[in-house]
């Protein structure tokens, strides 16, 4: 391992998502051989613990799992006591929306917590922690379903759309 490189601490909400596993693995392959690695997975269901399965070694990675209801305020207010620093956050959680349900208020409002708000809220506390230690790198993940609407995923692809309208506010914020 290059002894100039610091460690790098990513946090990864929605870390149970086949993109996010993805973006684990290759950054492993890309920065664990040069430098350490500490993630701190974030999910609502149990971690998979076949993430990782076919890793020859974790001297140069570690890995801490958490499960969290990620729309409860409270929940998202505490969670990140204990992590001293973060580099990279990344949000990757999501719910495809079944459109035939969405006559179900109930259903359409978890649906639309998931894809909006859940990102709303978990940026807003991340942007406050980049600020208090100075840097870091915030990526939220949508979908093309952002980018049109089509009538089988309308729900959904508004979700996604409202993302990148927030982002585009954030960075007015910081960079105007």
């Amino acid at each position: 391992m290059n002894k100039t490189c610091r460690n790098i601490d990513i946090v990864i909400i929605g870390s149970t998502s086949h993109i996010a596993k993805a973006y684990i693995k290759k950054t492993i392959d890309e920065l664990s051989p040069k430098c350490h690695i500490n993630f701190h997975l974030f999910s609502r269901s149990e971690p998979s613990k076949d993430i990782f399965e076919n890793e020859p070694s974790s001297e140069n990675f570690t890995i801490k799992k958490y499960q969290i209801d990620i729309l409860c305020p409270k929940e998202i207010e505490n969670c990140l006591k204990g992590i001293e620093k973060i580099d990279r956050a990344l949000l990757f959680q999501g719910s495809l929306t079944d459109n035939e349900r969405s006559t179900n208020l109930n259903y359409l409002r978890e649906q639309l917590d998931v894809n909006l708000i859940s990102y709303i809220l978990w940026s807003e506390k991340i942007v406050k922690f980049f600020e208090k230690q100075t840097f870091g790198h915030l990526i939220l993940i949508g979908s093309v379903a952002g980018d049109r609407a089509r009538k089988k995923n309308y729900i959904y692809g508004t979700s996604k759309a409202s993302i990148e309208f927030y982002v585009k506010g954030l960075n007015h914020r910081f960079f105007s």
